[in-house]
């Protein structure tokens, strides 16, 4: 997966991580992180597009 699209999930609240300061590098829990792209990859194959997406991954928490 390519930098671009990893800092859209997350600035789109679709990928969990912890950020101590606002100077300090995002940290991802590497198994939910990992789970959670493959639940994306596999919602916008099915067709699904990211404000969808967003919305059954906010049901599911």
């Amino acid at each position: 997966m390519r930098y671009g699209t990893l800092k859209f999930y997350t600035e789109s609240n679709l990928i969990p991580f912890e950020q101590l300061d606002e100077n300090v590098t995002r940290r991802y829990p590497r198994e939910a992180a990992v789970e959670r792209v493959e639940t994306i990859k596999s919602l916008k194959k099915s067709g699904l597009s990211i404000a969808e997406i967003r919305k059954k991954i906010a049901k599911q928490s």
